[in-house]
């Protein structure tokens, strides 16, 4: 049960990645993100941030139901499955690259702790916060079509757009949809620190840094998903520094820069 969970969890990224890929491309921003960030995570937590916000307003005032958003996470996952065969073939080049890295010790402590960190991401979700509305309120939703109004439960007034990720994997009772998000979020933080480091010889300092700290533990195995977002403010910040060193060489005029600033920030 839990390899049809973790593989249509998949599927629904690659699905993601798909779509933002291919906005990326239609922006002409590919080429100028790749300097940043890892584009294929770009694209994945890019589309799913477009998604959360046009559905939320329209799940919000009941302007679609349950049944349009089955059907539209369903066209995405085959959109994903279109995908597949050229995820594989970057997978390849991905896990090429890190055996010609093995004889490293700092990159195998990287390895050690980012599978760590992944594993954790597959354990059941039992934190008190996430049972407590997290995934009630998605889960009551699904039963009742409306979201929850009650006084005695002050905690469901506190839903918001993280709840409507949440709404997206139990649509499908894609449970590890959630954790691996946050997962995701770090992978872009790692991402990042990798391209802004130009040292090759201590290019694992500023990754093994962030992943030593305790606090990712709670971050990773929760149906918050602080991770994506905390991801999505460093981007903007990232991007910003990027176009700021630039701008000061001259490289890129202003109106470049704001034009980024909006869309992304």
């Amino acid at each position: 049960m839990i390899l049809v969970n973790f593989f249509s969890s998949l599927l629904l990224f690659i699905g993601f990645y798909f779509i933002g890929n291919n906005l990326l491309i239609s922006l002409k921003l590919k080429n100028f993100f790749d300097k940043i960030i890892d584009t294929s995570l770009l694209s994945i937590v890019l589309s799913l941030s477009v998604f959360l916000l046009i559905i939320y307003p329209l799940l919000l005032f009941e302007i679609i139901t349950i049944y349009f958003l089955k059907i539209t996470l369903c066209v995405i996952v085959l959109l994903g499955i279109y995908c597949l065969t050229k995820v594989i073939s970057n997978l390849k080049n991905f896990f090429l690259n890190l055996f010609l890295e093995r004889k490293n010790l700092n990159y195998l402590i990287f390895i050690a702790i980012l599978s760590s960190f992944f594993l954790l991401s597959l354990a059941p979700i039992t934190d008190a916060d996430s049972t407590g509305y997290h995934l009630s309120i998605p889960e009551y939703y699904l039963k009742n079509e409306n979201f929850p109004v009650q006084e005695f439960n002050f905690t469901y007034y506190l839903f918001g757009i993280g709840e409507i990720l949440n709404l997206f994997a139990l649509t499908f009772n894609l449970s590890l949809f959630i954790s691996l998000s946050n997962f995701i979020g770090l992978l872009i933080i790692i991402s990042i620190l990798f391209k802004f480091n130009k040292e090759k010889n201590n290019r694992y300092f500023y990754p093994l840094l962030i992943l030593s700290c305790p606090v990712l533990i709670p971050l990773i195995n929760t149906a918050k998903p602080q991770f994506l977002f905390i991801s999505l403010i460093i981007i903007s910040f990232s991007t910003l520094i990027y176009l700021l060193n630039n701008f000061k060489k001259k490289n890129i005029n202003i109106n470049f820069i704001i034009t980024i600033i909006c869309l992304f920030g």
